[in-house]
C-alpha cells in the first residue's frame, strides 16, 4: 500500500526498483561519489542499474571520472560488472574510453 501511494503521488520509492538506467551522468567529478548514493539508494536488494557513459566535462578526464566512480562503488557496497559494447555495421562507435556496466550489491 506504500508502494502504491509513493507512486500515485510521484516519490520515489527508495529501495523498490528492480532497475534504474542512467546515461552520460559520470561527467562531473564532485557529483559521482552522490550519484552512486542514489543509485544504492534506489536499487532493490536483488535489483540491477545500468550505467553508460562516453563523456565527461572540460574540467575532467575520463580517467578520473572512471576512478572515482569505482571508488563510490565500492564504498556503497555495489559491484560493477562491463557490458561489451557491440553496435551494428555503419553505426557511429564512442570512443575508446566509453563503458556500459551492470550494477549490482555486493552479495
Amino acid at each position: 500500500a506504500a508502494a502504491a501511494a509513493a507512486r500515485a503521488r510521484g516519490a520515489l520509492l527508495l529501495g523498490g526498483y528492480d532497475i534504474v538506467l542512467a546515461a552520460q551522468v559520470v561527467y562531473v567529478p564532485s557529483l559521482v561519489g552522490r550519484l552512486v548514493e542514489t543509485i544504492a539508494d534506489l536499487l532493490k536488494a536483488d535489483g540491477i542499474a545500468l550505467l553508460y557513459n562516453a563523456d565527461v566535462s572540460s574540467s575532467s578526464t575520463q580517467h578520473e571520472c572512471r576512478a572515482l566512480l569505482d571508488a563510490a562503488l565500492m564504498a556503497n557496497q555495489l559491484r560493477a560488472t562491463p557490458c561489451e559494447l557491440a553496435f551494428p555495421p555503419r553505426c557511429a562507435f564512442p570512443h575508446a574510453d566509453a563503458y556500459m556496466l551492470t550494477i549490482t550489491r555486493d552479495q
